[in-house]
């Protein structure tokens, strides 16, 4: 442990000091260190806010720098700052980055892709399915995939990579101790992770508890780690929209898988393709913008790697039907119907007659 990393550290448990201020501390004092050790005076001349600054010192007369990192040592996290040979360095790219990271778990190599994957808390099955393939077809292909461990498009993603035995990192809006690990209900998820040799990482203090303001903060940091970011499912106003605006301002790469036109999760989907975004139907979308990545060359046709019910519709749909015909003929929900539907309309299987009758192409 250095002084720099330790009064860093003593500094980000003071909740008036975001990464902005943090940034302006260290650049006015020279360091953080210096920061720490700098009077009233200097402590309002650097943050341009005397109100701030009196608070920063006053709670600064209740820290124990050392008392602080023993929690640290104790808890197997690794603390970076921007100098560090393992921070993130897409991070240093963008116009507010943290200051300070705290990771658990391994990052990949630099030279990793990585593309983030994220979506509504309320997948629909489609959205599910859309998930699970293409971020197995991306895992496969060495990809990293980043995301938030947040119920939803979030945890859906990090188990499909685990699944293809991929490299995940999450970002969370918590601190990392499990006791405060957000959300509760994907802490094991979290452990699975870890288990596989992925990283949870946060820029804010391990015992910090999640708020609402913690969130959109963290997004800046899904966007800025990863080359791209591909949206699946999510309504127009969302912090996943948050995340892809994110990444429009750092100039990365955005894609969107498409969704039924009448669904509200297709709503920034959808947008964001007309803002012209990358249209997303399977991982070859997204890998073929790579440097150097040559498609494979698929050795059976493309029938064949549709599901039994998928063949089904097919060749219910050899003439025109509706969904409350194939609703009628196969037993299923209309909600089913409509996943394989869309999920055929997207392969170019089927089309849209107009008035509401599908029919193979």
């Amino acid at each position: 442990m250095d002084t720099e990393t330790l009064f860093a550290h003593a500094l980000n448990t003071i909740p008036e000091l975001g990464p902005l201020r943090m940034r302006s501390l260290k650049n006015y004092c020279g360091s953080f260190t210096e920061a720490w050790h700098s009077p009233r005076i200097r402590i309002e001349e650097a943050l341009e806010n005397k109100k701030i600054a009196h608070s920063v010192c006053q709670k600064r007369k209740n820290i124990s720098p050392e008392h602080l990192w023993k929690d640290i040592t104790s808890s197997d996290i690794t603390v970076l700052l921007p100098d560090s040979s393992l921070y993130p360095r897409r991070l240093h790219t963008i116009p507010a980055p943290p200051q300070i990271l705290y990771l658990k778990g391994i990052l990949p190599a630099e030279d990793t892709p990585a593309i983030a994957v994220v979506g509504t808390r309320h997948p629909t099955q489609y959205g599910k399915d859309m998930c699970d393939n293409i971020v197995r077809d991306l895992s496969h292909a060495g990809i990293c995939i980043v995301s938030g461990l947040a119920i939803g498009i979030d945890a859906r993603t990090h188990m499909a990579s685990l699944d293809a035995s991929g490299h995940t990192i999450a970002v969370v809006g918590s601190g990392l101790h499990q006791n405060v690990l957000y959300p509760a209900s994907n802490r094991k998820l979290a452990d699975a992770i870890l288990s596989s040799g992925g990283a949870i990482i946060s820029e804010y203090p391990p015992s910090l508890r999640a708020a609402t303001w913690t969130f959109p903060q963290r997004n800046r940091i899904i966007a800025g780690i990863s080359d791209a970011t591909l949206v699946i499912e999510a309504r127009k106003q969302s912090g996943t929209r948050i995340t892809a605006n994110y990444a429009l301002e750092y100039g990365r790469d955005i894609f969107a898988v498409p969704g039924p036109v009448y669904s509200l999760y297709s709503e920034t989907p959808h947008m964001l393709i007309k803002e012209g975004a990358g249209l997303v139907t399977s991982a070859d979308d997204i890998l073929s913008t790579l440097p150097g990545y040559t498609p494979p060359i698929s050795t059976t046709s493309s029938v064949d790697t549709l599901s039994s019910e998928e063949h089904l519709m097919l060749s219910l749909l050899s003439e025109p039907r509706t969904i409350n015909d194939l609703v009628h003929a196969t037993k299923k929900s209309s909600a089913d119907i409509t996943r394989i539907i869309s999920m055929l309309e997207i392969g170019g299987k089927i089309k849209n007659n107009g008035a509401g009758t599908y029919h193979n192409v």
